[in-house]
């Protein structure tokens, strides 16, 4: 994957929002690849005889992912761009969103296809919208 791990920091409520959906707009193009699919089912295939695949993969995609938009929520926390929670809740829930409805199990088995650019869009809005709505901003 081709990420940028360094998120940029958003200067308002609607740059948080921005920044998600181009986030989980690239996180799912990118993971959905077929090339990159094929990787993760080596990997799955081979995690007994070769956990070292595995953990490399986890290392340095999900950890940095998670890493990467624990510290946006931190920043956005303090912002108060979003509510209250674990940061790292956070980028698990933002994630699990992304792929809502099996999208990674069934493009790992092979019974869809990849999304289309405008469906990851839609994919990523929806995501957005779902965390913020987990995680308002408190009232005054």
């Amino acid at each position: 994957m081709r990420l940028p791990l360094q998120l940029p920091a958003p200067q308002d409520h609607l740059g948080l929002v921005a920044t998600l959906n181009a986030f989980g707009t690239t996180l799912l193009r990118e993971a959905s690849q077929p090339h990159v699919i094929a990787v993760f089912r080596l990997a799955i295939g081979e995690a007994e005889s070769s956990p070292d695949i595995a953990e490399t993969l986890d290392t340095l995609g999900r950890a940095q992912t998670r890493q990467a938009l624990s510290r946006l929520f931190v920043h956005s926390q303090t912002a108060a761009f979003i509510g209250p929670g674990n940061t790292g809740d956070m980028a698990d829930d933002f994630i699990a969103l992304l792929w809502r409805g099996g999208l990674l199990m069934r493009l790992q088995l092979a019974t869809i296809a990849a999304p289309s650019q405008k469906e990851c869009e839609r994919r990523a809005h929806a995501a957005t919208l779902s965390l913020l709505r987990l995680y308002p901003i408190p009232t005054a």
